[in-house]
């Protein structure tokens, strides 16, 4: 085991502070950069309640859009809004026309985009029965 004097441990204590008070003031900075770089997102709210069922369809019509070869070929953001476009053109237009899906961005409007997809499809099959 190491033996340290009472001074170096002063020392040791010291620096262990120093370093914390500078992690600190980087975790401070980072939070006041990430609070400037908000966006606020106004678009259209569908309601969508997650029920296993509903997730299981939306898997499978994603991951036929997804396998199409126009969207296949795209990676990312591009592929997500591919697949997205196939699902519903509508849904896609009502929530990402104005602002699409960017690289790295974090998809706040897939709920409500769930909500647009499921609305249609029932509104879908209520115009067949009545034809």
């Amino acid at each position: 085991m190491l033996q340290i004097n009472h001074v170096q441990q002063r020392i040791l204590v010291t620096l262990v502070c120093v370093l914390l008070i500078m992690d600190c003031c980087c975790i401070l900075e980072c939070l006041e950069n990430s609070q400037a770089k908000r966006v606020l997102y106004h678009y259209r709210r569908f309601d969508y309640r997650k029920k296993k069922p509903q997730e299981q369809s939306f898997k499978k019509y994603s991951r036929a859009c997804d396998q199409r070869e126009k969207c296949r070929q795209l990676v990312g953001a591009a592929r997500t809004t591919c697949g997205r476009q196939c699902l519903s053109e509508y849904c896609f237009n009502e929530l990402y026309g104005i602002d699409e899906l960017e690289d790295g961005e974090i998809d706040v409007r897939l709920h409500s985009f769930k909500g647009c997809f499921f609305e249609e499809q029932y509104n879908m099959t209520k115009i067949k029965r009545i034809n």
